[in-house]
C-alpha cells in the first residue's frame, strides 16, 4: 500500500481537486438553516436576541406616500385664511396640522372672520354670516329685515314681508334668501297661528283682509278647471310637493270668476284667469282664500326649514 502522504503529494502535482464543490446528498442542514445556526450562534455569544436584529419595513398611508402616523389616526384639516378658527375646504388629510390650518371646516367665506358657523346673521344685503345656507334670517340680533319680520317656529324660520308681489315674484323673492326657502306652507294650526301673528305684528292693526300670498298652489293638472277643489290633495306646495294642512276661510275657495270656455296655459295665466293659488287672508284665523295668481298682494310668507345645529 503507498503510503497516504506520498497519495496527496501525488493529487498535489496532478491537480486531483476539483473546483466545484461536491453535490450534498446527506440531510444535513440548509444553507439557509446553517446561518440561521451560525447567527444563533453569535447572539449567543454575545448575549442579544437573534429575533432582534430583524428590522420591519415601515409602513405607509393609503395613499403610500405618507408615513403611517405614529400616535394618534389620520384627520383632517382646514386652512384658516382669516383667523376665525374655522377653515374652509377641501380639508388636507394627515398626521399632524399643516401651517395655517385647524380641525374645524364649515366656513363659507374664509376672507372674512365675522362670517362662520358660530357668527350671528344679520341683516346685511344677502350676505350669509352663520353659513347655514340662509341668509337674512332671523337671529338674536336680527328681528326685523328690510321689509320684513324673522321670526323662528319649530323648526322653521320664517320670514314675513311687506312687500306688494304676485305669488311668482313672492316665490322668486324666497328664493334670493336661500335654496330651501319657499312661500310657506304651514303644516298645522299652531304654525298657522304663529304666521297670522307675524303678519298682524307687522301691520300694525287688523286689516278686513290680510292677502299675504302663501306656499300653496292648485294641483298642475286642474289649472283648466272651474270645480272648487276644497281638498288637500288637489292642491300642492310651491315646489309642487304634497301638503297636509289646508284650512279655508267660510265660503272659500271659490274659483271666482272661472270661465269654463278657456284653457289657462299655466299657474298664472292672465288671458284666462283662475284661482289657482293661496293667501292667508282672515285676520282672526289666518284662514286660507283662493285667488288669481297674477294679482298683486299685500305681502308674503316665506319659510325654510332649520338645520340641526340652527
Amino acid at each position: 500500500m503507498r503510503p497516504a502522504g506520498v497519495l496527496l503529494a501525488f493529487c498535489a502535482l496532478a491537480g486531483c481537486f476539483s473546483d466545484d464543490p461536491p453535490e450534498l446528498t446527506g440531510t444535513g442542514p440548509t444553507a439557509s438553516g446553517d446561518e440561521a445556526t451560525a447567527t444563533a450562534s453569535t447572539a449567543a455569544a454575545t448575549g442579544t436576541d437573534a429575533s432582534s436584529t430583524t428590522e420591519e419595513a415601515p409602513t405607509s398611508s393609503t395613499s403610500g406616500t405618507t408615513a403611517a402616523c405614529p400616535m394618534g389616526q389620520m384627520q383632517s384639516w382646514y386652512v384658516d385664511g382669516d383667523g376665525d378658527s374655522f377653515g374652509a375646504e377641501p380639508a388636507i388629510v394627515g398626521c399632524e396640522a399643516p401651517p395655517g390650518t385647524v380641525d374645524v371646516g364649515g366656513d363659507c367665506d374664509d376672507a372674512d372672520p365675522e362670517v362662520n358657523p358660530d357668527a350671528s346673521e344679520l341683516c346685511n344685503e344677502l350676505v350669509d354670516d352663520d353659513c347655514d345656507g340662509l341668509r337674512d334670517e332671523y337671529s338674536l340680533a336680527n328681528l326685523e329685515c328690510g321689509p320684513c319680520k324673522l321670526s323662528e317656529f319649530g323648526a322653521a324660520a320664517f320670514w314675513t314681508c311687506l312687500l306688494p308681489s304676485t305669488f311668482a315674484d313672492a316665490e322668486t323673492w324666497c328664493q334670493s334668501r336661500g335654496a330651501a326657502v319657499h312661500l310657506a306652507d304651514p303644516i298645522n294650526g299652531a304654525e298657522l297661528g304663529h304666521v297670522r301673528d307675524a303678519i298682524l305684528g307687522l301691520l300694525g292693526d287688523v286689516p278686513a283682509e290680510l292677502h299675504f300670498w302663501l306656499g300653496l298652489q292648485r294641483a298642475p293638472a286642474l289649472w283648466d278647471s272651474c270645480e272648487l277643489h276644497a281638498d288637500a290633495v288637489d292642491w300642492v306646495s310651491a315646489t309642487g310637493g304634497p301638503i297636509d294642512y289646508l284650512v279655508w276661510r267660510l265660503g272659500e275657495p271659490d274659483n271666482q270668476m272661472c270661465d269654463p270656455l278657456c284653457a289657462a296655459e299655466g299657474v298664472a295665466d292672465a288671458a284666462c284667469p283662475r284661482e289657482n293659488c293661496v293667501e292667508a287672508a282672515d285676520p282672526a284665523t289666518g284662514e286660507y282664500n283662493d285667488r288669481f295668481c297674477d294679482e298683486v298682494s299685500v305681502g308674503h310668507v316665506c319659510k325654510a326649514p332649520l338645520t340641526p345645529d340652527g
